[in-house]
């Protein structure tokens, strides 16, 4: 597999960021990103310059933006535009239309300290508190399971806490939303859902009464959380890394790159990713997988020992967004699936079965056995003053085999 890291949920000065094009993909070029995903507000004004810029990819979707309950629609050559009324008609619609879309922030709480109204999604709070009675099947492909933005300025509900959020965006970054992870776990009993992490980064300014001070910068916010993907084929860059001149990155038209827009795409909808804090570290080169027990090439030793996922194919185990269905190879001799996750530096590990622990430890390493179906996931967290989320996998769904 090939991994690529990207930016998603980004606005332009064509909504309400406060950079233009050029500007932010010069960051983004700083920042070290492979791919960025433009989703400004209600407009698909930078789909002329989708392509490549120098050696990021751009790719263009937009945010369908009613009153409350943002949709981040891709594939779309057309707006849907939000007076369509109810949600499920707009991501309906979406659909219809060819392209696929996430559930933006759906459970962002704004911040009346600083006058930042609420954009959550109504019926989301309903769906993730019965978990048991998970939402109908719907139009979304995926969850914005981790916005950035949306959970930092969320978390500090005083002026005090505000004003440290501020100063150190990076320390007060509270995480993902329990209750959006409920609600991907949730959604997944019944069907594949693709998680992302978004930004909604806009590069705004503050003000106080003795200076403005910019707000989540695009600079930060690139070098914050990412979404990585993992592709079959490597991506095709007009140049390497580096070779590009300063400022490659300038006004103008993205070149070419449709086949690696198309191929970035298909990994999202498919939920062929992991969300990294890449403030926490790089993290290029994790991997979680299921293969049958002992088909794994994994060193003795336990979970804590490297396992080695060179030699074991696609076809011979399960990626994150593949479903484990009860016809499948991998659980035709009646063999368990075993589950590693691989992690590129010493942090503590946890695999997940429909949102519980199943298995724990620290290290670079970790395996459990599947105890029947469910929807599998994995995490890694770093100590930085306190345990803080490095990496979210996307679930592997196991739909048959023994039940425990």
């Amino acid at each position: 597999m090939h991994e690529y890291s990207g930016a998603i949920h980004v606005h332009s000065t064509d909504s309400d960021g406060r950079w233009p094009l050029p500007g932010i993909m010069r960051a983004a070029d700083r920042a070290g990103l492979d791919f960025l995903a433009l989703t400004d507000h209600d407009t698909l004004a930078a789909r002329s310059h989708e392509g490549w810029w120098g050696s990021v990819l751009l790719v263009v979707g937009h945010e369908v933006t009613p009153d409350k309950e943002h949709y981040l629609a891709f594939g779309l050559d057309t707006v849907v535009p939000p007076v369509l009324g109810e949600s499920d008609r707009y991501m309906a619609e979406v659909t219809a239309r060819g392209g696929f879309g996430f559930i933006a922030h759906p459970f962002d709480r704004g911040n009346p300290r600083v006058h930042v109204p609420s954009y959550e999604w109504r019926p989301a709070l309903t769906w993730a508190e019965e978990t048991e009675n998970p939402p109908p099947a719907g139009a979304f492909a995926g969850i914005e399971v981790w916005n950035y933005y949306s959970e930092w300025l969320g978390s500090q509900r005083t002026v005090p806490g505000a004003l440290r959020a501020l100063a150190m965006p990076k320390v007060y970054s509270p995480g993902p939303a329990p209750l959006g992870l409920a609600l991907w776990d949730a959604v997944g009993r019944t069907r594949r859902v693709a998680g992302i992490g978004g930004l909604d980064v806009h590069g705004v300014d503050g003000s106080f009464p003795w200076r403005r001070i910019r707000v989540m910068t695009y600079d930060f916010a690139f070098r914050a959380l990412r979404t990585n993907v993992l592709l079959d084929r490597p991506l095709s860059p007009p140049a390497k890394k580096g070779a590009a001149p300063s400022g490659a990155a300038e006004a103008g038209s993205g070149k070419g790159g449709a086949d690696d827009i198309r191929a970035v795409l298909e990994a999202l909808r498919q939920g062929r990713a992991l969300l990294v804090d890449a403030g926490q570290g790089p993290a290029k080169g994790a991997r979680f997988w299921a293969a049958p027990a002992g088909a794994a090439g994994a060193a003795a030793g336990g979970a804590t020992d490297a396992v080695d996922a060179a030699d074991v194919t696609h076809s011979s185990r399960a990626l994150p967004g593949d479903e484990v269905r009860a016809d499948s190879p991998l659980l035709r001799d009646g063999r368990p699936l075993e589950l590693n996750f691989t992690v590129p530096a010493p942090a503590r590990l946890v695999i997940l079965r429909d949102g519980r622990p199943l298995a724990e430890g620290f290290g670079r390493a970790l395996r459990a056995m599947t105890p029947g179906p469910g929807v599998y996931r994995a995490e890694a967290h770093r100590w930085r003053a306190r345990w803080r989320p490095w990496i979210l996998t996307n679930p592997i769904y196991v739909r048959g085999g023994e039940t425990a």
